[in-house]
């Protein structure tokens, strides 16, 4: 499934001010733009929430000029969302990528585009086949029995990754630790936050009834979404054969399910959430001697008292004390990682439940990804 995606394709010089004039781009704007020289400039506008046609959101044109050549090339943005594109009004569901929805979505992207600019005459700016694919969100919406649940999710998976977290995410002005967990890294972000919270808190300017149809929506959910940016869109096309970067090519489900399962599994991980107690009953049931058993269950004592995958980690190869204990748990970086399979192989996810939580079990939701 698909979120945002952004579309690019290079303008013929002459087309440019009536490119941006097509989408209302205020005349200072365009005016500052033509002035700047050298470099890479842009020109932006974000499209009204009240223009007739929306999941357009945002158009820029990139002025680029070549060190060697002196010349200058020009390049049209699009940000869109596909699916407030398809259904022509804000929504918590995301653009599933059938044959139908692909033609629909075109069909409807040709009718924005000719609200747009129907005075350029520009007619590859209509035609969503002629535009590349400069970054996509693959995404999907992981649904809980209640917004109880879903917090409790997000606190958990906080301390799951597979491998440090380098940045933080800011969403709409959400700090993401408050609001998600985020990393990645130049070229793609993994990203996990609780959709009713960020529509209530960035949602301006809609009425009292869509802000509750919204909300209502989203209760219980938390979104999940790799961001991939244009080196990662170049690695997808390599990967799976396409012959170019056109959008089209993106707008595929088998890719949306393969890299999200892939990113979910580095992120979070596979086995069900449960609490130290019941964790070492699912142990004790295992067909693991009792060394070998003892040793997985101070792994995630270890994991608890350290509050993340990562940290436990360090703290095993050097030598670590369980607390309120003498017991000393050491080992190499592989011995830890052959427990955590061990672990998960018993379908128990490594983090633990916090004890002051009261809750003993928190299904792992992968199953709706793959």
């Amino acid at each position: 499934m698909i979120h945002t995606m952004e579309l690019i394709q290079e303008i013929p010089q002459y087309q440019v001010r009536d490119v941006l004039n097509g989408f209302d781009v205020p005349y200072y704007k365009i005016d500052r733009f033509y002035r700047r020289h050298g470099g890479i400039s842009s020109c932006s506008n974000k499209l009204s929430r009240n223009h007739p046609t929306l999941g357009v959101k945002k158009i820029s044109v990139i002025k680029q000029q070549d060190t060697i050549t002196t010349g200058i090339s020009y390049y049209c943005i699009l940000r869109v969302e596909p699916q407030m594109l398809l259904m022509q009004e804000k929504t918590v569901e995301l653009f599933e990528a059938t044959i139908e929805n692909v033609q629909r979505l075109s069909d409807n992207f040709h009718t924005a585009m000719n609200l747009f600019v129907e005075d350029t005459g520009f007619e590859n700016i209509v035609d969503l086949s002629r535009w590349k694919c400069r970054r996509i969100d693959y995404t999907v919406n992981l649904s809980f029995a209640s917004d109880a649940e879903a917090q409790l999710f997000l606190e958990l998976i906080k301390k799951t990754s597979r491998y440090i977290r380098t940045e933080k995410k800011m969403i709409h002005g959400i700090s993401a630790r408050d609001q998600s967990t985020a990393e990645g890294n130049g070229s793609t972000k993994t990203i996990f936050y609780d959709k009713a919270k960020q529509i209530r808190e960035t949602y301006g300017g809609i009425s009292v009834d869509e802000m509750n149809r919204l909300t209502e929506e989203a209760n219980g959910t938390i979104r999940f979404e790799v961001q991939c940016k244009k080196q990662k869109v170049l690695s997808l096309k390599k990967r799976y054969g396409l012959s170019s970067r056109g959008i089209l090519g993106f707008l595929n489900e088998d890719i949306s399910h393969e890299l999200l399962s892939k990113r979910y599994e580095q992120a979070v991980g596979e086995g069900d959430f449960y609490s130290l107690y019941h964790a070492k009953k699912r142990i004790s049931r295992s067909s693991f001697g009792s060394k070998k058993q003892s040793d997985l269950v101070h792994v995630l004592q270890l994991i608890a008292q350290a509050r993340h995958v990562d940290m436990a980690r360090d703290q095993f190869i050097v030598g670590k004390t369980i607390k309120r204990t003498d017991i000393v748990v050491k080992g190499s970086q592989g011995t830890f990682n052959n427990r955590l399979k061990d672990i998960t192989s018993l379908d128990v996810n490594p983090v633990l439940i916090p004890k002051e939580r009261k809750v003993t079990f928190l299904h792992n939701p992968i199953d709706q990804i793959r």
